[in-house]
């Protein structure tokens, strides 16, 4: 599985938003269809990431200054937040 999968499923939402204030406001039908389109991306990639039981999000550096500081962001794949991310997805798609 793809690295970028389990950030695919906070971003999709997140993106989907920042497109319909920015650009989609004033249609309604448009965008209800991006917010349909955003969660169901969330719920497949969800799906895939439980399906995979060794599953591995990639890391990114957030802050680094000449190697004194050095902050990453990732993301923790346990079996628990596996089924927890599968259930708010559900629970978003469900909606």
């Amino acid at each position: 599985m793809n690295a970028i999968v389990p950030w695919l499923i906070l971003l999709a939402p997140l993106g989907g938003a920042g497109v319909i204030t920015l650009f989609t406001l004033r249609w309604k039908t448009l965008s209800s269809a991006i917010s349909v389109a955003a969660v169901l991306v969330s719920f497949v990639c969800s799906c895939l990431v439980f399906a995979h039981a060794a599953s591995s999000a990639a890391q990114i550096t957030w802050i680094d200054v000449a190697d004194e500081l050095r902050v990453r962001i990732t993301l923790t794949l346990d079996p628990l937040s596996r089924t927890m991310v599968l259930l708010v997805s559900a629970g978003l798609y469900a909606r």
